[in-house]
């Protein structure tokens, strides 16, 4: 199911609005879509831009996640840390935490994958930018090539190891 994400400043402090009374509240830029994340006993939500968010968290309530039955909840947007590159967040289930990578997040969410492919690539080569729009699911052959093509891989003067040698260019 999909929510609507709205930024607590143009909901003037009211917390349970109609959706009549949405209406006009919020500029549709700043208003975007999130999902829920299964699978946790707390309600986790990450939004089509890459932003994870929690309800209930301890912190001021910076937005609200709009639900089905028109009923605001106030939600935190979580701090994402860097890991190899990557944005991560921690999400927490009966007192386990989970680091889980914020792109695959948003893939597995937003972005289709018919053919069942494993790796989730960033279209602009930004492993910071996880927008869903930037991401695609692919092979470990077609990131590899992906790599190379927009130039994140050198492959000139790189001795052909193993990881390489399925790469598709000629040289």
């Amino acid at each position: 199911m999909i929510y609507t994400c709205v930024k607590k400043y143009y909901l003037c402090s009211k917390i349970h609005v109609t959706m009549k009374e949405l209406d006009g509240l919020w500029d549709a830029e700043e208003s975007f879509p999130v999902k829920r994340i299964d699978g946790y006993a707390k309600d986790y939500f990450v939004s089509v831009k890459g932003d994870i968010y929690s309800e209930g968290y301890w912190h001021n309530k910076d937005f609200f996640i709009l639900n089905f039955k028109g009923t605001l909840v106030p939600v935190t947007k979580l701090a994402q840390t860097e890991r190899n590159g990557y944005l991560t967040v921690r999400l927490f289930n009966n007192g386990k935490i989970k680091n889980l990578t914020v792109h695959r997040i948003v893939a597995s969410l937003f972005v289709i994958n018919p053919d069942n492919k494993p790796i989730v690539n960033h279209k602009d080569g930004n492993k910071k930018n996880n927008y869903a729009n930037n991401l695609e699911w692919c092979t470990q052959k077609e990131n590899i090539n992906h790599a190379i093509d927009i130039g994140l891989i050198d492959y000139s003067g790189i001795n052909r190891s193993r990881k390489f040698a399925g790469h598709l260019h000629t040289f």
